[in-house]
């Protein structure tokens, strides 16, 4: 069930939220009475809340901490983001290792327009629900449903980093644009593919023309020479005939053409 009520968008799919968890913590030397709040189910759950309370529960992070103000510790995959306020409170932001660290650190609120991740994890109030710790170690409270909820609703304002983030926005629509120009020069390059392959085929056509126009052009010359020769074949068996005949009419025509007699 989510703590966000109804209409809240959660998903419960670990490797789909980038801000797994938060804690709130309040130190007095080396005492630590902590809330923890793990978004993810079953196993996942308690994964992320070992994690951090076992890096609430470190000397060397307290030294850290309390040396540089803020810091930055991956585990397991995870990056845990740690603020320090002046008045002892420890600040715990889990999130995936990719999440851009300028969401968990604003530069600068005036600035950059944002508290940031850690600052609205602050902002819940949930500090003023420990008590001050005296035991040595790490005490686990269970927080109230109001601690929670606000909890809850400063990790899942902040779970979509590329609506928070300008730089992230630039970048995709940065991506967007390459992508668009990638598209469009491979386009282009189909484009001038077929062209290529057009002019080839345009090249291959324009030679076969070529060809059969010699063809015909030969074809054409050599019915020429093969007309006349017919008609001069047709010419000299005409001149034959012609002959012939020419030549029997006289031999039975010539006494008569001469002078024969009568007979």
């Amino acid at each position: 069930m989510s703590l966000l009520g109804r209409g809240a968008v959660r998903s419960d799919a670990p490797e789909s939220l980038t801000v797994p968890g938060c804690a709130v913590a309040c130190v007095n030397d080396g005492a630590v009475n902590a809330i923890i709040h793990a978004r993810l189910p079953a196993a996942s759950g308690k994964r992320v809340a070992a994690i951090m309370q076992r890096l609430l529960d470190s000397s060397k992070f307290h030294a850290d901490i309390s040396h540089r103000g803020r810091m930055t510790v991956d585990d397991e995959g995870l990056s845990l983001h740690c603020m320090a306020t002046a008045d002892g409170v420890l600040l715990l932001a889990c999130t995936a290792q990719d999440y851009p660290q300028r969401l968990v650190f604003p530069p600068a609120v005036e600035h950059s327009g944002s508290v940031g991740l850690l600052a609205s994890i602050g902002a819940t109030g949930a500090a003023a629900s420990l008590p001050r710790p005296e035991r040595q170690g790490i005490t686990v409270f269970t927080p109230s449903t109001r601690v929670l909820q606000a909890l809850e609703r400063a990790c899942a304002d902040h779970e979509d980093a590329r609506a928070r983030d300008p730089v992230l926005k630039v970048k995709d629509q940065v991506d967007e644009v390459r992508s668009l120009m990638r598209d469009n020069i491979d386009s282009v390059l189909v484009n001038t593919d077929k062209l290529d392959e057009l002019n080839r085929r345009l090249c291959r056509e324009r030679s076969k023309a070529t060809n059969l126009a010699g063809i015909s052009q030969g074809f054409y010359g050599s019915a020429r020479t093969t007309r006349r020769r017919m008609q001069w074949e047709d010419l000299k068996w005409k001149l034959v005939l012609g002959g012939i005949v020419l030549a029997i009419f006289l031999f039975f025509t010539w006494g008569w053409w001469f002078g024969g007699d009568d007979s």
